[in-house]
């Protein structure tokens, strides 16, 4: 990580981020020379580590640090990156874990607002990440089975002490009817804590809800009748694969009324579980243990094609609808490239791993798989070799089963039965950090710049968050 400054028309000089900082306190000069935005802003465009996940990240970070003229801070911008850098290479993060599931977690989605969770309990939960920040915070359960209960209940209160009851009180309390009324369930659960804050003397009066024992903003989707093996999120579009062989659609847009949240579309094919699936723009790809993937389309819900090739169950895939490309991974030992155009196989990895492959990631350059053989292996995506082996025994890896993995530019994220999640450098394979927290394998993680989520069979959804320090 170097960058190249003319500081005079004279003298080139070479820094780094840190050599940067330090020079600064050289001098005056050399602190103006240091403030200069075009420095921090070309750091900020290095490749690599400081680039944000995506261009819609970007645009977002620095919008959050731009002032009212519409001039960029680019060493706040710097800064910040710098600060998530370090903190992901130390393992610094701060742990919550939500609870609410009554049996092992297989799989989790989450985006800014919420996560969702899917366990073998046969549910889907939404976490909202809007509510409370405090670890293990215990409030109010939205799930239906509470909610008329509950509305019964504030209808019926009537308080002893009138005096209770101020204009601010009465306005609160007259919202949080309207919300109940209308269903709008968050609104009306962030009402209910506002007033347990603002008002603890009222909130003393009020009764408590049902079920206070779990944790804030959690909305139960019930419709699958058996475990709940794959989620995919995109916007407020949810999909979700069961072991009732059944690929379901969701809406979760929890703004309008809650009546709008539900199962829009059911989609039957598959013969077996329905072990992953992933959606892209128009299309919706699944892999089942019926040895098939199937493409079906979001619009109609109807299977667009069959892809068959696979010797065993589909563990995982992964897919670009505009690049017409899938890849896939088997019980078979197998990795698979399909030109989902035709439904053929473009190219095989044939025993890729000595035992099934759980996971696959692709990029424009790499193919990245883990398996239950332990090991960790990245591929040529053009040509099929074998680049690289996270070895469980020399490289520090993981002693379970490698249930899930994620890759970005820069780094890969993985879980595994042994009860940890490593991140490691794409380029180098160096593992930067271990994370210790769960009480039991972990089945399922997802990563974005700042955090990352992981389920477990221990029944908990943590949040890994790396920008608290």
């Amino acid at each position: 990580m170097r960058i190249y400054c003319r500081f005079s028309p004279n003298s080139v000089h070479v820094f780094d981020s840190v050599s940067l900082c330090r020079s600064s306190r050289v001098s005056r000069y050399w602190r103006h020379v240091c403030s200069e935005p075009m420095l921090w802003r070309a750091l900020c465009q290095l490749p690599r580590e400081f680039r944000l996940c995506s261009a819609e990240a970007e645009s977002s970070q620095l919008r959050s640090h731009t002032s009212e003229c519409g001039t960029v801070r680019w060493k706040d911008a710097f800064s910040e990156r710098y600060r998530l850098w370090r903190n992901w290479h130390a393992g610094r993060c701060v742990v919550r874990t939500f609870t609410g599931h009554t049996q092992g977690i297989t799989c989790v989605q989450f985006d800014d607002d919420r996560i969702v969770s899917g366990s073998s309990d046969t549910t889907i939960r939404i976490w909202d990440l809007r509510g409370s920040s405090d670890v293990g915070s215990k409030c109010l359960l939205c799930d239906l089975r509470d909610f008329d209960e509950f509305l019964h209940t504030i209808l019926s209160y009537r308080p002893d002490s009138p005096s209770v009851l101020d204009e601010c009180v009465e306005e609160m309390f007259r919202k949080l009817l309207i919300s109940f009324f209308e269903r709008n369930i968050f609104q009306a659960l962030s009402i209910y804590q506002n007033l347990s804050k603002s008002r603890p003397t009222f909130f003393a009066f009020l009764p408590s809800p049902k079920h206070s024992s779990r944790n804030l903003g959690t909305m139960a989707l019930n419709g699958h009748s058996a475990t709940v093996r794959c989620l995919d999120l995109n916007g407020n579009v949810l999909a979700s694969g069961s072991n009732d062989f059944s690929i379901k659609i969701w809406n979760v847009d929890v703004n309008p009324r809650w009546s709008s949240i539900g199962c829009r579309k059911t989609m039957l094919g598959h013969s077996n579980y329905v072990r992953c699936l992933q959606m892209d723009h128009e299309h919706l790809i699944s892999g089942s243990y019926d040895m098939h993937l199937k493409l079906w389309s979001l619009n109609t819900g109807a299977c667009v094609r069959t892809l068959v090739g696979h010797n065993d169950a589909v563990l995982c895939v992964q897919y670009r609808d505009l690049e017409s490309l899938a890849v896939s991974g088997s019980a078979d030992n197998s990795i698979k490239c399909w030109d989902t155009r035709t439904g053929r196989p473009e190219m095989t990895i044939h025993n890729a791993h000595d035992n099934a492959v759980t996971c696959v990631r692709f990029d424009d350059h790499r193919i990245v798989s883990g398996s239950v053989d332990r090991m960790i292996k990245m591929w040529d995506v053009r040509t099929g070799k074998c680049m690289h082996t996270i070895d469980w025994k020399l490289a520090e890896g993981h002693t379970g089963v490698v249930r899930c993995l994620q890759v970005d530019t820069w780094r890969i994220v993985s879980a595994a039965d042994d009860r940890t999640i490593k991140v490691w450098n794409v380029d180098s394979l160096q593992r930067l950090c271990t994370l210790h927290s769960h009480e039991d394998g972990v089945t399922c993680v997802q990563f974005s710049d700042r955090q990352i989520v992981s389920g477990s069979y221990d029944k908990t959804v943590k949040l890994w968050d790396f920008s608290r320090f």
